[in-house]
This record gives C-alpha cells, sequence and structure tokens, in this order.
C-alpha cells in the first residue's frame, strides 16, 4: 500500500506540474476566460494533493499501528484523491480547448463510381409537357 500510495504521489505532482504549464500558457495566450478555468483546476488538485499528503501520514501511522480498518480506509482516500487530481488534469487541458492528440483538420476524400447513376432513384420521372395546341373547343370560330 506504500508502494501505491508513492506512485500515486508522483502521478499527482506530474499533473499538477502540467497543469501549471497549462496555466503558463493560458497566461502567455492572454486569455482571462481560460486562465481563471484552469486556475481553479489547480487550486482544486492542490487541495486535493494537501488531502492525499494526510491521507498518507495516517496511512504510515495505521500501518505502524497494525490498524487494517484504519489503513484500508486511508487507502481508499489516497485512491481517489488520484482519481480525482487526474479527471482535474483533463479538465484543465479542456479549458485550454486543445486536445494533445490533435493531429490537425478533418479532410474527407469521396470517391464516386463511375458505374453509379447520376440521377435520383428515389424521385418518380416528372410528367412531360405537353407543349402543342388544344384542340378547339367548337367548330363554330
Amino acid at each position: 500500500m506504500l508502494g501505491q500510495g508513492k506512485e500515486y504521489f508522483r502521478v499527482m505532482n506530474e499533473t499538477l506540474g502540467h497543469i501549471q504549464t497549462l496555466q503558463e500558457t493560458a497566461r502567455r495566450q492572454k486569455d482571462i476566460i481560460k486562465l481563471n478555468c484552469v486556475t481553479d483546476k489547480l487550486v482544486q488538485a492542490k487541495v486535493n494533493i494537501n488531502i492525499a499528503e494526510q491521507a498518507m501520514t495516517t496511512l504510515q501511522e495505521s500501518i505502524a499501528r497494525a490498524d487494517e480498518g484504519a489503513r484500508t480506509h486511508e487507502f481508499t482516500r489516497l485512491t481517489i484523491v488520484n482519481q480525482k487530481v487526474l479527471v482535474l488534469g483533463t479538465e484543465a487541458e479542456n479549458c485550454i480547448g486543445e486536445d494533445l492528440s490533435f493531429v490537425g483538420a478533418t479532410r474527407v476524400d469521396v470517391e464516386v463510381d463511375p458505374g453509379i447513376p447520376t440521377s435520383d432513384p428515389t424521385l418518380p420521372p416528372t410528367p412531360g409537357i405537353d407543349v402543342s395546341r388544344p384542340p378547339p373547343a367548337s367548330n363554330y370560330i
């Protein structure tokens, strides 16, 4: 549990550093909305890391006392806080509005098979227009 807790701390600190980098990006862009959003996520991440530090201290104390229930509880707290920090990191990326896996604009290429008819087969054929002169209405003209 201690080893996994230390791994959680490593990941949380990396995420915190990434959020700080995103904050600097928003600051350089001079976009106050992005900056406020990322700063909010940064503050929440720091609070969660403080909770994780308290949980880690209590976990170490419960291991020293051989208190199985407290140890499990504190490890569960660490796990949940780690997940919250990871979610905050993702939300901070969303604040900036750029996905790290973005590779470029979408391009669609369409190839039409020459054997396909150009007319729409779902439309009924239009009736022909008769332009011939109608027959006379009476024979007395």
